[in-house]
């Protein structure tokens, strides 16, 4: 893999200010979902890859990738922590184009999905054209239609530039204290400010939730004399591509809620956070078990009807994610 991916490199070492240019501008997003949630262990990582299998079963070639740099461990949550396939510890990314269908058969598989793992106790946090390389190669694999990214609480969106293009599925906890982070999160990404690089402050665009509460990118005002001087490579640029859509918000009940107390319905979180929330997704003890025991996961028949629609929604949010 590392051979092949040197052999296919075309870009200059990612220090050289103008191969960093050209990875900025490159759209690689529109087939790519980012998973977030505000709140930790609501079962993100579990329902990003139960969409992938639901987008499975419904005809769509999916793709996962684990981007939680502060915890990950998809394989395991997935059972695969003893296949043999690489990770992004082992993955040695070029400084251009990786080959996307040598990638895929280099991955392990669940369920026929591939899968990049992120192993944060023996790995250190990829740099974001690292990252950027490896989700333009996925993208542009044969065997890909969709990419679904375990988003975390959205660090990897500060890292990567075209990330920010990208359909997002927003994951809420259906409890006071989870809508209210779910309420922060949407609001943090609406005055993220992030440049092109993923580094620098020079190049500045701002993300803003609009009236339909779809999060969109808008190009705020130049900074300085550098900014304007540099605007073809980078702000023009970036102004007029795709802005990232909110795919969906999926409402979580809390585990270990005694008999319904302290759990919010979609219908009052849908009004709270003033946009659809699917829903609910409700615990499932087997599921969990299954998933502690490093079983991997199914999808529950209690869940299949909201799973088809957040599969629809994704679907849709990608141009309906049939490209080959």
């Amino acid at each position: 893999m590392r051979e092949k991916c040197r052999e296919e490199s075309d870009f200059a070492s990612p220090h050289d200010s103008s191969s960093i240019k050209n990875v900025a501008t490159h759209t690689f997003t529109k087939h790519t979902v980012v998973f977030l949630s505000a709140s930790g262990g609501v079962g993100l990582s579990a329902l990003c890859s139960l969409t992938a299998l639901q987008l499975r079963d419904q005809g769509s070639r999916t793709a996962l990738v684990d981007a939680d740099f502060d915890a990950g461990g998809l394989d395991i949550l997935l059972g695969l922590e003893n296949d043999k396939g690489l990770r992004f510890g082992t993955l040695n990314a070029p400084l251009g184009k990786i080959d996307g269908d040598v990638l895929c058969r280099r991955l392990p598989h669940w369920e026929g999905i591939p899968v990049l793992a992120f192993d944060s106790w023996n790995s250190e946090v990829p740099e974001w054209w690292e990252v950027q390389s490896v989700l333009t190669a996925l993208e542009g694999s044969a065997k890909v239609d969709l990419v679904l990214v375990d988003g975390s609480g959205g660090r990897v969106i500060d890292m990567v530039p075209d990330l920010r293009h990208a359909s997002l599925v927003v994951v809420t906890e259906l409890s006071v204290l989870g809508l209210a982070r779910a309420k922060t999160l949407l609001k943090r990404l609406s005055s993220t400010r992030m440049s092109p690089t993923g580094r620098g402050n020079s190049h500045h665009f701002d993300v803003f939730v609009d009236s339909s509460g779809s999060p969109a990118l808008s190009p705020s005002q130049p900074q300085s004399d550098d900014f304007a001087q540099d605007s073809e490579t980078g702000y023009r640029d970036l102004e007029l591509r795709e802005t990232p859509q909110l795919a969906a918000i999926v409402g979580i009940e809390p585990r270990g809620a005694s008999r319904q107390r302290g759990v919010v319905s979609v219908n009052e979180a849908s009004e709270y956070l003033g946009h659809q929330v699917l829903g609910p997704i409700c615990p499932n003890s087997a599921r969990i078990s299954d998933a502690l025991e490093g079983l991997g996961l199914k999808i529950a028949k209690s869940d299949r009807v909201v799973m088809t629609e957040l599969a629809h929604a994704v679907s849709d949010a990608v141009e309906g994610g049939e490209r080959h």
